[in-house]
């Protein structure tokens, strides 16, 4: 069970680090690049939607673990 804990805890930490990269990266391309702003405006909503997704599977994840285990 700790090593299933401890894998599922680096995912969720790549999925933190990697959705924050993706959300500065589209902000600051918004900031360089005036021609492609609704393009880059999209893909950092698409970043939010899937960090907000995949937190909530995270938190019923734990609820799970916490209610059956």
């Amino acid at each position: 069970m700790i090593t299933v804990k401890s894998i599922s805890e680096a995912i969720i930490i790549l999925i933190r680090a990697g959705a924050a990269t993706r959300g500065a990266y589209c902000f600051f391309k918004m900031l360089q690049n005036d021609e492609d702003v609704a393009l880059y405006k999209k893909r950092f909503i698409n970043t939010l939607v899937f960090y907000v997704l995949a937190e909530l599977v995270w938190q019923l994840k734990e609820l799970a673990v916490y209610y059956y285990g």
